[in-house]
C-alpha cells in the first residue's frame, strides 16, 4: 500500500453548542460527538467526561495510535497494548481560588506492551513517542512532571 502523502500543517476543530449549567456537546469537522461536563462535586451533570478527564482520554488514546504506528513503520508486532493516564491538577485552579493554577502538576502514564520488539527497538520506540506525541509535548510544555512506567513482554 502505497503512503499517502501528509499535509505539512493541519488544523484540529471542535465546535461547543452549550447544553445547560456545566455541559457542552462538542463536535468535530468528522462528525464525532462527545458530551464534556463537570463532575458531580463541581456542579456538573455529570452528561460526559470532563475536560481534565478529557485530556487524559486523549494522552492515553495518543500514546496507542502513536505505539501502533512507530512499531508498523518499524516492521515490529504488538500483540497487546493497556495505557493508563493520570494527570495531577487542582480543583481549586479551575474554581479561581487565588493562589492555586488549574494547569496539571505532574501526568503520569502506564504503558504495558506485548511485542516482538527486542531492547534496543524498545528504546527507540519510548523515544519516538516521547517526541512524536502532540498531546505528551501540550502537557509537557505546560510544565507538567511527565513520568511514564513501562511493562514490556514477548
Amino acid at each position: 500500500m502505497a503512503k499517502k502523502e501528509l499535509p505539512e500543517i493541519n488544523v484540529a476543530a471542535a465546535h461547543a453548542d452549550w447544553q445547560g449549567q456545566e455541559c457542552s456537546r462538542v463536535t468535530t469537522p468528522s462528525g464525532q460527538v462527545v458530551h464534556i461536563d463537570s463532575p458531580a462535586y463541581a456542579g456538573g451533570t455529570p452528561k460526559g467526561p470532563a475536560p481534565t478527564e478529557m485530556m487524559m482520554c486523549a494522552y492515553a488514546g495518543a500514546t496507542g495510535m502513536l505505539l501502533y504506528r512507530i512499531t508498523q513503520g518499524m516492521g515490529v508486532a504488538i500483540h497487546s497494548l493497556q495505557v493508563d493516564a493520570r494527570g495531577t491538577y487542582s480543583p481549586r485552579g479551575i474554581a479561581g481560588m487565588e493562589g492555586y493554577h488549574p494547569r496539571y502538576t505532574q501526568v503520569e502514564v502506564d504503558i504495558r506492551i506485548r511485542t516482538d520488539a527486542s531492547p534496543e527497538q524498545m528504546e527507540k520506540i519510548k523515544a519516538d513517542r516521547r517526541r512524536r506525541c502532540p498531546v505528551h509535548s501540550v502537557l509537557a510544555a505546560s510544565g507538567a512532571e511527565m513520568k511514564e512506567n513501562w511493562t514490556v513482554s514477548a
